[in-house]
């Protein structure tokens, strides 16, 4: 009786050891995964934030293109402080939950369209100040309504910058920094605006573009005439 309670107690541990260990590779192979899926790209730094998704630190690098390979569940990524010039159209396709994007103190000049397409339901914030943009692609933004810092920027304000502006929520914090650095046609002998005939869309996002300070903090409006086509 003893040797058949003896036995069948050292079946129980057997298998109970045996469980435990399946418990702990499955663990290990979980582990494994998650990590293969979370990989940061090579000099950045990744780290789980509060609402489930990741924050991807890839500021000062010197990086001159957007890292390929970012993880699909990044939520915050931080480009500051580089050195890009311009987003291609698919620097950010796969990243749907991408939620803040910092791509300030870079040396932007350029958007492609539909740069930021596959973040319409998802971008919150979008911060492109203190870069070398003169002006914006309409079609960069298409349906995006991200809050957009676009302070410190050299804005050459012209009919592309009209058109694109109304698309924009811009910061109201940084408002007061959004200034026209010039305006075209300067071979004119006048800084003249071009606004297409009977648009009054166009007519109002104009007076806007008035409104906003130069560099020498009068308004746009009294250093510029308007022509009407």
């Amino acid at each position: 009786m003893f040797s058949f309670l003896w036995e069948g107690h050292a079946v129980a541990s057997c298998l109970s050891l045996t469980f435990m260990l399946l418990l702990h590779i499955l663990d290990e192979c979980m582990s494994e995964s998650h990590q293969a899926e979370i990989r940061c790209p090579e000099r950045c730094f990744c780290s789980e934030s509060v609402d489930f998704g990741l924050v991807v630190r890839c500021s000062d690098m010197n990086l001159i293109v957007v890292p390929h390979g970012l993880p699909n569940t990044t939520r915050y990524l931080y480009l500051d402080n580089n050195l890009l010039l311009t987003i291609p159209s698919d620097s950010f396709i796969g990243l749907p939950l991408l939620f803040k994007l910092d791509l300030s103190h870079n040396r932007l000049v350029h958007l492609e369209p539909g740069a930021f397409r596959d973040q319409v339901d998802s971008l919150s914030s979008l911060d492109l100040s203190f870069n070398l943009l003169e002006t914006l692609d309409p079609e960069a933004f298409g349906e995006l309504r991200a809050q957009t810092n676009l302070s410190h920027n050299p804005w050459l304000c012209d009919c592309h910058l009209q058109l694109a502006m109304p698309q924009l929520l811009l910061d109201p914090s940084f408002l007061a920094e959004v200034v026209c650095n010039t305006s075209e046609p300067e071979e004119l002998g006048a800084q003249v605006y071009y606004v297409r005939h009977n648009q009054e869309d166009a007519i109002r996002h104009l007076e806007y573009l008035k409104s906003l300070p130069n560099r020498q903090g009068r308004s746009v409006e009294s250093l510029t005439r308007s022509t009407w086509l």
